[in-house]
């Protein structure tokens, strides 16, 4: 669990907005998006961590960056925990 933890506390530092081919930046949008999961611990990760709105793989619809905090387009639950929850 902690090597999951660590491997999303340093790779979510990573992400790059400008290159969507980055091999880094597919994982976590593939994983954003196919696990309805949005950061480490949640949206909020984005902004502490970066500085900046999450991508739109946090987001069920929209463009490039998701500008909304609304519980009902954006994945409220963090990553980490979902992968907990599969365990």
């Amino acid at each position: 669990d902690s090597i999951i933890n660590d491997w999303m506390k340093d790779t979510l530092q990573q992400y790059n907005f400008d290159d969507p081919t980055d091999a880094n930046t597919q994982v976590w949008d593939t994983m954003q998006t196919s696990m309805h999961c949005c950061g480490r611990r949640g949206f909020i990760d984005w902004s502490t961590v970066l500085q900046t709105p999450p991508p739109m793989s946090c987001c069920e619809e929209g463009d490039h960056i998701c500008k909304t905090t609304n519980p009902r387009v954006i994945h409220t639950r963090g990553c980490l925990a979902l992968h907990r929850d599969m365990d």
